[in-house]
């Protein structure tokens, strides 16, 4: 059985710069441009705030921010509110005069028929009248 200090003394290992002892010095490069960094697209990749601290202490800021927000969304609701109520008024007021419509035109039928009706009672009158003198 050979041990194993002779083995690992019949080559000559540097443990300190392993990539020295083997003389590829071509493979790191390859491999850092294969790497995951390097295919990263940047121009869509958002970067970090390196002043991290500074976006913690504007609490103030984002509470403005928000109270704007919030005020703005109220603002509207109030303005979709008053629409909605003049849109209920402008539907009841169709609603009146399509029914004050219908009832014109109801009442200019009977208005038609009572005229035809007196023209010819007034024409059979006449008529009468005509008989009689001839």
């Amino acid at each position: 059985m050979v041990a194993l200090t002779d083995n690992m003394s019949d080559h000559n290992y540097n443990l300190i710069d392993p990539q020295g002892a083997c003389g590829d010095s071509d493979d790191t490069e390859m491999e850092e441009s294969s790497s995951k960094t390097s295919k990263i697209n940047q121009s869509h990749t958002p970067v970090k705030n390196p002043n991290r601290k500074k976006m913690k202490g504007n609490n103030t800021e984002k509470t403005d921010v928000g109270a704007a927000i919030l005020q703005a969304v109220r603002a509207l609701t109030e303005k979709v509110d008053e629409q909605t109520d003049l849109l209920k008024r402008l539907d009841k007021r169709i609603e009146e005069n399509t029914s004050a419509t219908k009832q014109n035109k109801q009442d200019i039928i009977l208005l038609t028929k009572k005229i035809e009706e007196k023209n010819a009672t007034t024409s059979n009158k006449d008529n009468i009248e005509e008989d009689k003198q001839s």
